[in-house]
């Protein structure tokens, strides 16, 4: 044992020292965690170790990565952690790669011979194939999950990736991961605190190593990680109804009632065969029986259903910029109105075609369907067009 082991020991006893002699880790990624990672592993006496990182250091590493300084910036972080720890344990069998990880090159490298895998990557297809090839090669590995945003050290854990919440990252590995028949069974650390999506920022990338597998970075506290604005878990908040909003809800439910209550009324006058299909002059092209007349009905409430219940949910939305805490509440303002618009004009483009089916079928001289089709077209593609506006403008 060397001198400097001799704290170490105390703690692990002379069996641990050994046991961490005889370990063969791989670490990937040098990144805010993969860094003080690999550091600690061999301060800890670990003897083998290979680390992985195609990266180079960042002026904007310099808060949070071990490698990063001003006096080395721009030079590859594989090279840097590599000369640190061998000058920490100058008798650690270590293998430095300066490479990014294409999914053939993941379970090349993933092999029986490593006691462990450290997954400390930022990017989530590199990630995943990692987490695949140490699955399947039945290699022991826990994975680091998302921190960006989050500052409480009390909040992080060691579990399941199955039983991870309130983390990006987590949740789309998690879904990824799915599709691959894995619903379990990997060891993740992560933080189960609800992000401050007001301190992760946004980069184009520019100042990152082109390659295909990297996608959004992050700068600000993301001392490790995964920012996306597509996959970002957007904040939940209660949007305070308007007048506005009152008026939309109660249209369309006075709609949707209307449209049962006729449907009832003018069933019995119905003859036993009735148009169902409209061509796009507006004339009739398909007949049925009468109980074709109930689907106009149904499909109306089945709109209405779906709107409302999506109406309670505006975080699950697409939109135009990232949502943050500050800009949350205004466009989740007009993304919910825009729903209950939609509501009404579908419920009423049903109740639209409900009518016209009668008017169809009572009256053989009628002729005002494509005036029906017409304004079914301007209300819906008119309600969506005003409302995308609204939202661009509100971003």
């Amino acid at each position: 044992m060397a001198v400097w082991q001799e704290r170490a020991e105390l703690l692990f006893k002379t069996e641990g020292l050994e046991k961490l002699r005889k370990a063969n880790v791989l670490v990937v990624g040098l990144g805010g965690v993969g860094s003080f990672a690999a550091e600690f592993l061999a301060r800890a006496g670990v003897g083998k170790m290979t680390i992985v990182d195609g990266d180079v250091v960042d002026i904007t590493n310099i808060n949070r990565q071990l490698p990063a300084l001003h006096s080395t910036v721009g030079l590859p972080k594989v090279e840097l952690m590599a000369a640190r720890l061998l000058d920490i344990n100058p008798e650690l069998e270590l293998t430095p790669l300066k490479e990014f990880l294409s999914p053939e090159r993941a379970f090349e490298l993933v092999t029986p011979e490593f006691d462990y895998v450290l997954d400390c990557i930022d990017s989530v297809t590199p990630k995943l194939n990692l987490l695949l090839a140490a699955k399947r090669k039945g290699v022991k590995v826990i994975s680091n999950m998302g921190a960006g945003g989050k500052y409480l050290a009390s909040k992080v854990k060691v579990t399941d990736i199955s039983k991870t919440d309130y983390c990006p990252l987590a949740k789309h590995v998690r879904k990824r991961l799915k599709k691959e028949g894995i619903s379990g069974g990997i060891k993740v650390v992560y933080s189960s605190e609800r992000p401050d999506y007001d301190s992760v920022k946004h980069t184009d990338g520019s100042n990152f190593m082109d390659a295909l597998f990297i996608r959004t970075p992050c700068r600000g506290n993301c001392s490790t990680l995964f920012v996306e604005k597509i996959m970002t878990q957007q904040p939940k908040i209660q949007v305070p109804l308007t007048t506005t909003d009152r008026l939309l809800e109660g249209v369309a439910l006075f709609l949707l009632l209307g449209s049962w209550v006729y449907a009832f009324v003018m069933y019995p006058k119905l003859p036993e065969t009735i148009a169902i299909h409209f061509d796009g002059q507006g004339n009739p092209d398909g007949y049925g029986g009468k109980i074709f007349f109930w689907g106009e009905t149904l499909a109306g409430t089945a709109l209405y259903a779906l709107l409302t219940f999506l109406g309670r949910h505006p975080e699950w939305f697409n939109y135009p910029v990232a949502i943050t805490s500050s800009n949350a509440p205004r466009l989740y303002h007009w993304a919910l109105q825009m729903m209950r618009s939609l509501k009404v004009v579908l419920v009423g483009i049903f109740a639209a075609i409900q009518w016209q089916t009668v008017q169809v079928a009572l009256r053989p001289d009628f002729s005002g369907t494509s005036y029906v089709i017409g304004g079914i077209l301007l209300a819906l593609f008119g309600t969506i067009f005003y409302y995308l506006i609204q939202l661009f403008k509100q971003s």
